[in-house]
């Protein structure tokens, strides 16, 4: 078997979970570059356009005690992939509201996540699938959400392809922001990559940002819920280089 550590950061600790898998099946070796390519999880593996929107709508009707249009959501969400906790605090606020963001954060998990996952969370749809990262095989395969890993964990077995990643890296509980350097970081030092050798892939803009920082190679995707040139153009305006239509073109580039 091969152990494969997943594992979060938080911002007074590090937790650490080891999880034993089966090896089926052992990785092709193969020396061209790059050896390791590290994924954002939402809107680039998954579709969370319906599922965290219809999360936010609900969490703000809740506190407002009324319906709020759907015109409202896209006015918030725009064309570039939102916090969803801070759109629902903006929303509310917008509506003359106020409370507190972990109060936010939780109503929103309840209708995300559900009880037992049964929420919206069940309503997401893959993007990454099993035949295109049978294509990726003889790379490494590593994830950062800003997702606690369980929720992660929970998606990827949903959908049978937790097992082709041999590391995700992910925030211990909702609401600690989006990935950061440290999960980078981490994930090139446990799977011994090198700056060279990785690539990093993401459907949101501010993948761009945390990319340059380490100097990493970036590839963008536009995820299927936004339109195609406006979100390519607010990509290539914050410094990406290359943006491919969809997610099952990634095999063309390596």
């Amino acid at each position: 078997g091969q152990t494969k550590r997943f594992w979060c950061i938080s911002p007074n600790r590090k937790l650490f979970i080891a999880v034993i898998f089966p090896q089926t099946k052992k990785m092709g070796q193969s020396k061209s570059k790059p050896k390791l390519l590290v994924f954002d999880f939402d809107s680039t593996i998954v579709d969370i356009s319906h599922s965290c929107r219809c999360a936010t709508k609900k969490t703000v009707e809740f506190f407002l005690g009324r319906l709020l249009e759907d015109s409202a959501i896209k006015n918030v969400h725009g064309h570039c992939i939102p916090d969803f906790y801070d759109s629902s605090d903006q929303l509310l606020q917008e509506q003359g509201s106020s409370f507190r963001k972990d109060a936010i954060i939780k109503k929103f998990q309840e209708y995300y996540v559900g009880r037992n996952y049964n929420g919206y969370i069940l309503d997401e749809q893959c993007l990454l699938k099993e035949v295109i990262l049978k294509k990726l095989k003889r790379h490494k395969l590593a994830i950062i959400s800003d997702r606690p890993v369980r929720e992660a964990l929970f998606v990827l077995k949903r959908f049978n392809i937790d097992g082709f990643f041999d590391e995700i890296a992910g925030n211990e509980l909702p609401g600690e922001g989006p990935p950061k350097k440290d999960h980078l970081l981490k994930l090139l030092q446990n799977l011994k990559g090198t700056k060279k050798e990785t690539v990093f892939i993401s459907g949101n803009p501010a993948g761009i940002k945390l990319s340059q920082d380490l100097h990493l190679p970036f590839i963008g995707i536009v995820p299927p819920a936004f339109e195609k040139e406006r979100f390519k153009s607010n990509m290539v305006d914050k410094g990406a280089n290359l943006i491919l239509d969809q997610i099952q073109d990634i095999p063309k580039i390596f």
